[in-house]
Order: structure tokens, then sequence, then C-alpha cells
């Protein structure tokens, strides 16, 4: 198994996270709106099948709702502490020479 580094921007970095947050949003929509419906048509499901499917619903809408909590505080411990997540490096970013902050690099190992 060979790895080989890649590096991001800071730029990069926030592009990810934020997409990683519109995301766990759009899931979260579509699984809350789910949910809706299932329960809109509760009173027409078989007992115990409409019960299943209330609780399948809920249970992804739950998982849905903690994903976003975690992209959320992701991007803000990037945004507001520069904490780059544990899967987007590996080394602590080195400081530039000339002071450039945008041009910190990170590195994160793939796997080839």
């Amino acid at each position: 198994m060979k790895t080989r580094n890649i590096t991001l921007t800071r730029t990069e970095i926030i592009e990810v996270l934020n997409r990683d947050v519109h995301s766990a949003d759009a899931r979260l929509t579509d699984a809350r709106r789910i949910v809706i419906a299932i329960i809109a048509e509760a009173p027409t499901l078989p007992q115990p099948d409409g019960q299943h499917r209330i609780t399948n619903a809920v249970r992804e809408r739950d998982n849905a709702r903690k994903a976003l909590l975690l992209a959320v505080k992701r991007n803000c411990d990037f945004m507001l502490y520069g904490i780059v997540p544990k899967d987007l490096e590996e080394k602590q970013p080195q400081k530039p020479l000339d002071g450039d902050a945008e041009s910190w690099m990170y590195e994160k190992q793939l796997i080839t």
C-alpha cells in the first residue's frame, strides 16, 4: 500500500468544510421532509409497518441533525481557532517564512 501527500491550502480546507456543511444541511432537510410525509400518512399505514417506518425516518433525521452539528463544529473550529480536522491533516501547518497566512499548506495522506 502506497501513500502520497496531498497538500491543501487554507482556502481549499474552507471549501471542503463548507461543502460538508451544505451537504449535511441538505441531508437534514430531506430527512425532515420524509418524516413529515410519513407522519401525514400515518393514519392510513398498517400498525406495525407504519410505526417501523416512522421510527426509521425519525432515526435518520436525528442522525442527519448530528451530522450537521458535527460539520458546523468542524467548520467553526477551523475558522475561529485554526483547528484543522484530523482527516484533513497529518501534520501541524508550517508557518511560512514570509508571513503569508494564505499560503499555509496542510498535508493529507491519500491511499493509492
